[in-house]
């Protein structure tokens, strides 16, 4: 699919925004609270409508399913603890109760043989002070017995540097066990380096990790430096297969943070999933050969998203060069933000890329 947006301006929250909606609502993990939860999921989401309601007719038939949510069917039936290998909360049907529903769930969770999953989506909704709320939740995790899976969706509250020291602290307790980490802190404007430094820390104590999703999209007090310290972590994590990188839109980031990122990155060969958000209308094409290095190396990468500011169509054309080079790709996004690149460009990325047999998704997305 090919797509080119208005050339009208758009607002910070709007056009970089909408992409992130679109990919996040597919890879979420859901969170099924009550009937109306259900039903508005199901009329938003028609594609994923079947599913869910598979899922719900099994879990109400009491079946042992991995990675599953804290679930209630449409009649509000809760389902045993002891059946499911995971929690999830969303702040959108708690709001308030969210500190009291989860740490009297932790318990039961702590008390449970099996390895455990933690998710809390829609922070953003959160009415009270979200770092003490974060502190007082991840310091009943300390009681679980093992845990392999952590998604925080802080993504437009309020969360500050503290909440990220909180967050840390369970990283850093769980290092050898965590397998699957997802934080998103898009647009958390009062996360400063400081945060950064304390997530970066410990994330790279975390050497059991498979899969890893950091979101810092829109965060303006962010600079080089606390990046530095997340490319720091990254380079000590060598049993990475899946890595997601969300960096758009900061404002106060040079060209030395993606190179930074991209040079931490100790062992491309395993990657099968990778997706960077690269897309800063302040970076020049300085990193692109760094960046096109990398791709080269990606030797068994399956599903690959890159967002990138381009100042030149040769830069567009290096990274779909290298790309082309990759014919077991099944999946791939590429999105072009440039004020250069030409409806001639455009044919001519979409002539290269359409070599790559393999695919069975793709979308190219090009605009101002």
């Amino acid at each position: 699919m090919i797509r080119r947006p208005p050339r009208s301006t758009q607002s910070r929250s709007s056009a970089a925004s909408d992409v992130y909606k679109r990919q996040v609502s597919t890879q979420s993990t859901w969170a099924i609270l009550g009937a109306d939860n259900v039903n508005r999921t199901l009329r938003n989401f028609p594609r994923l409508g079947s599913k869910l309601k598979t899922l719900i007719d099994m879990l109400i038939a009491g079946q042992d399913i991995d990675n599953i949510a804290q679930a209630y069917s449409q009649s509000g039936a809760i389902i045993p603890v002891n059946q499911l290998r995971s929690f999830a909360f969303d702040v959108e049907s708690l709001k308030n109760q969210l500190v009291q529903e989860v740490t009297s769930k932790i318990p039961e969770l702590a008390a449970s043989q099996t390895q455990a999953s933690i998710t809390i989506d829609n922070w953003k909704l959160y009415e009270g002070d979200v770092g003490i709320a974060t502190k007082t939740i991840m310091d009943s995790l300390i009681s679980v017995r093992s845990l392999v899976e952590l998604k925080l969706d802080f993504n437009q509250s309020n969360i500050k540097d503290d909440g990220c020291k909180a967050v840390s602290q369970v990283l850093q307790h769980f290092s050898t066990t965590l397998t699957n980490v997802d934080l998103n802190l898009k647009f958390c404007y009062n996360i400063t380096d400081a945060g950064l430094r304390d997530l970066g820390n410990t994330i790279a104590k975390c050497s059991s990790l498979v899969h890893l999703q950091l979101n810092f999209a829109f965060l303006d007090k962010i600079t080089d430096i606390g990046v530095g310290d997340i490319a720091s972590a990254l380079s000590f994590l060598s049993n990475l297969t899946r890595l997601h990188l969300f960096f758009d839109e900061c404002p106060e980031l040079t060209d030395r943070s993606v190179e930074g990122i991209i040079g931490a990155l100790r062992a491309p060969s395993t990657f099968t999933e990778v997706t960077l958000y690269l897309w800063n209308s302040q970076f020049t094409d300085g990193p692109i050969l760094i960046l096109s290095r990398f791709l080269r190396q990606l030797i068994c990468i399956k599903t690959l998203t890159i967002s990138w500011h381009a100042k030149s169509e040769d830069a567009c054309y290096e990274i779909v060069n290298t790309i082309s080079s990759h014919s077991s790709l099944t999946g791939l996004t590429l999105y072009f933000w440039s004020e250069v690149i030409t409806d001639r460009s455009i044919m001519t990325i979409t002539k290269k890329i359409s070599s790559l047999n393999a695919l069975s998704s793709l979308e190219l997305l090009f605009g101002p």
